[in-house]
C-alpha cells in the first residue's frame, strides 16, 4: 500500500470533507449547506469539481427546449428546482466556471459538457463529465436516437476501464482532494485525472482538445477503434506515477494495477479492410468476390482488431473462423490482422458475406456464386502467388516456317561498387559493370504481337532462334522472369518474375526490354544478330534520367535471384520452389502506405495478403535496392524460410542494438547470412541517399563489437554465427541448408537453438568448431527448446534488474523459452457445462518490454512458448490470463500451434459455454505432443513495461 499519511490535509475543510464523503456513500449530492435535507434534483459538473458552472436541462425530442431553471454549481454541485417527475429523457448541458487541473494544479475554465438523464422521479442525480460528453458527441455526430445514449455510454465506460459503472449517476472522486480507493467513485475520478495527464502529455490547450481527439478514435458504439489513441490513454495512466501532483492520490499500487488490467480488457472495434475469396483466379492487389457453387468456401478477412469472436455468415448461414494472426511483413510493422472464415456451400447466384461485431454489422460483401466448371483450375497450385499463373511454363520453341536464325546476347548495366571500402555506387560510364542476363525468357514476336518462338538465355546471356521465316518483321523481347520446369518429375522447379506493383494492369505488368521491329534477311539460312543491353538509367553523377530508362534494375534483381537458385540446385537437383513475384518500381519508397502507389515501407518479403511476394525499394535519391545483392539475398532468404522451412517471426522493425524475440532474431540473422552464402559475398551492403552515395556495408565475418547486444536475442550475433557455420570447410552451404529445411518438420519454434540442434545432430564432427562460434555469439545451448546446460550462469544483460526500469518488478524468465504444461485427466463435459481446466497448476510467466528495442510486439519478453502432450482426443480450449485471473483478449495476444511433425494446427473460434474466457479451440489427439506460441500483439497492455503472474490455461471442451 502507498503511504497515505504524508498528505497535507490543511487545504481540506473539515466540514467539506465530511459532507462530500457522506454524499459519495449515499450516491446523491446535496448542496452541502447547514441543512441535512437532501436536494431533490442535483447535477455534478466535473472535470475536477467545477465552481461557478452553469447547467441546464433540455428536451431532445422537443427541439431542445429548456425544461428547468439553470443551476449554478458550487464545488461541482448544482441544484435543479421544481423539475416535474414525469419529464422523461433530457440532455444536461453544463459550461463555464473553473476547476483545478489535477495534472498541473492550474485553475482552468471548464469546457462545455453534456450528459443525459431519464427523469421518472423528482429525486435524481446526474453527472456531467468528459466521458458523458464523449457519448453525447457520438450520438450527435452519428445521428443516433437519443435513447441509444445509455448503450453508447455503457461502452464508453468499458473502454476507459469502468465496466458496469453508470457514468451518468456515479459521482467521481476529485483527485485534487481524495485518494483513489478502488471504488467505482475512485476509479471514475482516476480516469478524469488521467485525462488531465493526457492533456499535459500531448500539450493540448484545453480538455476540449482531448475530448475531440478521443472522439475521433472511437466508433459510433462508444468503443475505441483507434488503438494509437487508446495507447496515449495507457501512457497517461503510467505517467501519473511520475506526476508529483497526482501520484500521492493514486491509492494503493494494487488498486491502480487492477484498474489498468480492467482497461486492457475493453474490446476495440473491429474494422474489416477487405475480404478476399480464396481462389486460383484471385487478382493481384484486388480482393476477389467470386466463389464456386456446391462446395465450402474459404475467405481471408483482413482488418484492424480482428477477433475470432466476430460473427461471420454467408447467405445467412454461420461460418467458422480460424487462425487469427498478424498480417506482418518481415521487416515492417503492420496494423492489420488476418483470419479465415470457412463457410457452407452456396447455390449459383449471389450470397452476402456479413461480418458482425457485437451485434453491429461491420462489413457486407456480395459474393457471386458461379458454376465451378467456368473456372480454369490448371494452375490452382499457384493460387498463393496469383501472378505466376499468367506466365507460360513451356520453354519449348514453337513451330515456325523458315530456315534463318535470329540470335544475340542480352546484357545489363550495373554501377561499380567496392563493398570493402564504401557502399556508394559509381555510375561513371567507364566504371559500369556489364553483366550477363542469363536464364530469362526471350520471345520472338511478330507484328501482330503474337509470340512465334520462345527460349531462355544461356549463362553468358546468349540466345538463339532457328527456323525463323525470311523477310518477316519481328522483334526480340526479353522478359524479367527466370523459371525451370521438371521433366518427368526430375529437375528443379521454380518461377521468379519481376513486376511493377504500381502498374494498373491485372496481373501487374512484368518488366521487359525489346529490340525495335526488324525485317529478317530474304536469303534462306541467313543470320540475324540482334543484341540487347538493359540500360542503367543514371548519368555519371548518379542522377536518374527517367523511370523508363532504368531498364537494368529488374534484371539485376533476377541476377541475384538466379545466383541463389543455382546454388540451391547444386544442393538439391530436384528442388521445388513455389512461384515468387518480386515487385519493384522506381516509385517504391520507404514510406508505409499503399503498395500500389509505391509506399512499401522498406524492402521486405510478405507471404500473406492480396499480393504476396518480395517488395524492393527503387526510389532514386532516397533508397534504391535493386543493385544491393545483400538486401535482395536477405529477402529471398525470408521467402525460402516461409516456403521450405518454418517461420514464426512476429516481423516488424529490428536493429543491431536491440533485444528481440528469439524467432525474430533468428529469422533476420539467418536472412542476412543465407543471402551472403548464396551470393558468395561476405558483405551486406545497402546504398541510400542523394545520388546513392550513402548507406553502409557490413562484413558478415566480423564478430560483435564490445557493447553490442549479443545473444540469442540479437540478429547481429546470429548473422556472424550462421555465416560462420555456412563457411566451415567441407561442412558449408549444403549442410547448412539441410539443417534449415529440417526445421519444417519439427515441433520447435524457429530459433537459433532449433537450427543448431539439427545442424549438430547431422554433423557431430564439427561440434567443437560450432561451439567456438556459439561462444562468440553468447549462444549457450544447442538444445532445440533452448534449455541451458545445468550450472550455466544467467545472462546479466537481460536480468530482472536490468529490464524492470520503472516497473515494480522485472521479468526473471527471459532465458526460459518454453514452459511445459502438464494436463490433468478430466472427464469430457457436456455442451452446457463449463469447460473444466486441464492445467490448474500451470506455472506463471512474465511479459516485458523495457529492454532496448523490446517495446514492440517483436521484442524479447513479448512472447512465450509452451509444450504439452495431449492425454485425450477431442476439443482443446486456449486461454491466457493475467495475475488477477482476467482473460486476455485475442485483440491483445495471438496463439500459434504445431504438432510434433511440424504441421500447423488450426485454432478455431469458440462459441460454447463461457466463450468470452477463451481465445479459441483446437482439435488434439491423444499421445501427440504440441507446441504453443503466445505472442503479445499490443505491448501497451503491460503496465510500466514489466508484469508477471500471467498464465496460459488449457481446458477441455465438449465433443
Amino acid at each position: 500500500m502507498r503511504n497515505k499519511l504524508n498528505i497535507n490535509r490543511s487545504k481540506i475543510g473539515t466540514f467539506k470533507y465530511k459532507c462530500l464523503a457522506t454524499l459519495i456513500l449515499t450516491g446523491i449530492l446535496s448542496a452541502c449547506d447547514n441543512s441535512s435535507n437532501p436536494t431533490e434534483a442535483t447535477v455534478n459538473y466535473v472535470l475536477a469539481s467545477v465552481d461557478g458552472g452553469s447547467c441546464a436541462l433540455f428536451d431532445p425530442n422537443s427541439n431542445f427546449t429548456q425544461v428547468a431553471d439553470t443551476a449554478i454549481t458550487s464545488e461541482g454541485v448544482g441544484i435543479f428546482e421544481d423539475v416535474p417527475a414525469d419529464t422523461g429523457l433530457v440532455v444536461v448541458e453544463c459550461s463555464g466556471g473553473t476547476y483545478i487541473d489535477e495534472a498541473t494544479g492550474e485553475e482552468l475554465t471548464a469546457d462545455f459538457l453534456r450528459s443525459y438523464v431519464d427523469i421518472t422521479s423528482s429525486e435524481f442525480t446526474v453527472t456531467v463529465s468528459p466521458l458523458t460528453e464523449l457519448a453525447a458527441r457520438l450520438v450527435e455526430y452519428y445521428q443516433l436516437a437519443p435513447e441509444t445514449y445509455f448503450d453508447v455510454l455503457e461502452n464508453v465506460a468499458f473502454s476507459f476501464g469502468l465496466k458496469d459503472v453508470d457514468l451518468a449517476t456515479v459521482v467521481p472522486l476529485d483527485l485534487n482532494v481524495y485518494y483513489m480507493d478502488g471504488s467505482e467513485n475512485g476509479n471514475y475520478g482516476l480516469v478524469l485525472a488521467a485525462l488531465s495527464q493526457y492533456q499535459l502529455d500531448v500539450e493540448a490547450d484545453s480538455a476540449e482538445e482531448v475530448i475531440q481527439e478521443l472522439f475521433v478514435g472511437m466508433a459510433n458504439n462508444g468503443l475505441f477503434t483507434n488503438d494509437e489513441i487508446r495507447d496515449v490513454y495507457f501512457y497517461a495512466l503510467e505517467n501519473m506515477f511520475f506526476n508529483p501532483r497526482i501520484d500521492p492520490y493514486l491509492g494503493s499500487d494494487e488498486d491502480l494495477d487492477k484498474f489498468f488490467h480492467d482497461v486492457v480488457q475493453a474490446p476495440l472495434v473491429s474494422q474489416v479492410e477487405y475480404i478476399d475469396a480464396s481462389h486460383p483466379d484471385s487478382n493481384n492487389l484486388q480482393a476477389l468476390s467470386t466463389i464456386d457453387a456446391f462446395s465450402p468456401s474459404v475467405f481471408e478477412l483482413v482488418g484492424t482488431h480482428m477477433s475470432l469472436k466476430l460473427g461471420v455468415t454467408l447467405g445467412g448461414e454461420a461460418c467458422k473462423t480460424y487462425d487469427l494472426q498478424t498480417l506482418s511483413d518481415t521487416n515492417t510493422d503492420s496494423k492489420y490482422t488476418l483470419m479465415y472464415a470457412e463457410c457452407p456451400e452456396q447455390a449459383i447466384g449471389e450470397s452476402d458475406l456479413v461480418v458482425m461485431d457485437n451485434d453491429r454489422v461491420e462489413n457486407t460483401v456480395t459474393m457471386t456464386v458461379v458454376d465451378p466448371g467456368t473456372w480454369d483450375y490448371a494452375l490452382e497450385q499457384y493460387k498463393k502467388f496469383p501472378d505466376a499463373k499468367m506466365s507460360t511454363y513451356s520453354v519449348e520453341q514453337k513451330a515456325v516456317t523458315g530456315s534463318s536464325w535470329v540470335f544475340g546476347t542480352i546484357k545489363g548495366e550495373a554501377p561499380a561498387i567496392d563493398p570493402s571500402t564504401s557502399p556508394a555506387h559509381d555510375y561513371y560510364s567507364d566504371s559500369l559493370a556489364i553483366f550477363n542476363i542469363s536464364g530469362v525468357t526471350v520471345e520472338l514476336v511478330d507484328e501482330s504481337d503474337s509470340v512465334i518462338a520462345s527460349t531462355t538465355t544461356y549463362p553468358d546471356g546468349y540466345y538463339e532462334f532457328g527456323n525463323v521465316p525470311e523477310s518477316t518483321s519481328l522483334k526480340v523481347v526479353a522478359k524479367a522472369e527466370i523459371k525451370k520446369v521438371k521433366t518427368d518429375d526430375t529437375g528443379p522447379d521454380y518461377n521468379f518474375s519481376v513486376r511493377d506493383n504500381t502498374s494498373t494492369s491485372s496481373p501487374r505488368a512484368m518488366y521487359q526490354i525489346a529490340t525495335p521491329y526488324f525485317t529478317t534477311y530474304a536469303e534462306a539460312g541467313s543470320d540475324n544478330e540482334h543484341n540487347l543491353v538493359a540500360k542503367i538509367g543514371f548519368d555519371s553523377n548518379g542522377q536518374a534520367l527517367s523511370d523508363e530508362q532504368r531498364e537494368s534494375a529488374p534484371f539485376a534483381i533476377l541476377r541475384a535471384m538466379k545466383s541463389g537458385a543455382d546454388a540451391l540446385e547444386q544442393i538439391n537437383p530436384n528442388i521445388n520452389m513455389p512461384p515468387l513475384v518480386i515487385y519493384w518500381s522506381p516509385k517504391n519508397i520507404g514510406t508505409d502506405g499503399d503498395k500500389a502507389s509505391g509506399q512499401i515501407g522498406t524492402s521486405h518479403y510478405s507471404g500473406q495478403g492480396l499480393a504476396p511476394g518480395l517488395y524492393i525499394l527503387g526510389k532514386a535519391d532516397s533508397d534504391t535496392d535493386e543493385f544491393d545483392q545483400g538486401v535482395i539475398g536477405h529477402e529471398f532468404g525470408h521467402y525460402l524460410q516461409d516456403q521450405l522451412s518454418y517461420s514464426d517471426s512476429p516481423g516488424d522493425s529490428h536493429g543491431d542494438l536491440e533485444y528481440k524475440d528469439a524467432s525474430l532474431a533468428y529469422g533476420e540473422g539467418y536472412g542476412t547470412a543465407i543471402g551472403g552464402l548464396l551470393s558468395g559475398s561476405q558483405y551486406y551492403c545497402d546504398v541510400s541517399g542523394e545520388n546513392q552515395l550513402d548507406g553502409f556495408c557490413t562484413d558478415l565475418t566480423d564478430k560483435n563489437e564490445a557493447g553490442y547486444v549479443n545473444g540469442f536475442y540479437s540478429e547481429a550475433s546470429i548473422i556472424t554465427l550462421m555465416y560462420g557455420i555456412g563457411k566451415l570447410p567441407g561442412k558449408g552451404l549444403t549442410e547448412f541448408f539441410n539443417a534449415f529445411t529440417e526445421m519444417k518438420t519439427s515441433i520447435h519454434s524457429a530459433t537459433i537453438f532449433s537450427f543448431l540442434h539439427h545442424y549438430l545432430k547431422a554433423n557431430p564432427d564439427v561440434t567443437s568448431e560450432v561451439q567456438a562460434l556459439m561462444a562468440d555469439a553468447n549462444i549457450k545451448s544447442s538444445d532445440p527448446y533452448g534449455v541451458l546446460p545445468e550450472g550455466t550462469a544467467a545472462d546479466p544483460a537481460i536480468s530482472a534488474a536490468n529490464n524492470k526500469k520503472t516497473a515494480a518488478v522485472g521479468a526473471d524468465d527471459l532465458e526460459r523459452l518454453y514452459i511445459e504444461l502438464e494436463l490433468e485427466s478430466i472427464d469430457t463435459p457436456t455442451f452446457d457445462e463449463t469447460p473444466p481446466l486441464l492445467t490448474t497448476s500451470a506455472p506463471t510467466f512474465c511479459l516485458n518490454r523495457n529492454l532496448q528495442g523490446a517495446n514492440g510486439s517483436n521484442g524479447l519478453g513479448m512472447s512465450k512458448r509452451f509444450t504439452f502432450t495431449s492425454n485425450y482426443t477431442g476439443n482443446l480450449l486456449l486461454q491466457s490470463i493475467d495475475k488477477y485471473g482476467e482473460t486476455i483478449s485475442d485483440q491483445n495476444i495471438g496463439f500459434e500451434m504445431r504438432d510434433e511433425t511440424g504441421s500447423k494446427v488450426r485454432i478455431w473460434g469458440y462459441n460454447g459455454e463461457n466463450s468470452d474466457e477463451y481465445f479459441g479451440g483446437a482439435d488434439v489427439k491423444s499421445g501427440t505432443k504440441y507446441s504453443l506460441n503466445l505472442n503479445v500483439s499490443n505491448p501497451e497492455m503491460v503496465l510500466n513495461g514489466s508484469q508477471c503472474g500471467y498464465k496460459v490455461q488449457l481446458a477441455k471442451a465438449a465433443d
